[in-house]
């Protein structure tokens, strides 16, 4: 677990996006969760390299916040 940075965290087998210790969560205050360990490394490395702007059409979380789990 990084306190530092983003990570991931797997919760009974869901996978959860995280800032240090936070939750990171969708403009709405939805959770941001995947239950694809693949999906949840594209959500890490496009939080790492774009941060959680939710608007920006570089990042995987702006099509992931509002579409929720897109593997379900």
């Amino acid at each position: 677990m990084n306190s530092n940075g983003y990570n991931v965290r797997n919760i009974a087998g869901k996978y959860y996006l995280y800032f240090g210790d936070e939750q990171v969560m969708t403009p709405d205050g939805s959770d941001i969760f995947t239950t694809s360990e693949e999906l949840a490394k594209l959500l890490l490395m496009g939080a790492e390299e774009y941060g959680v702007d939710t608007e920006s059409v570089l990042s995987i979380l702006s099509s992931h916040s509002l579409s929720g789990d897109l593997l379900q």
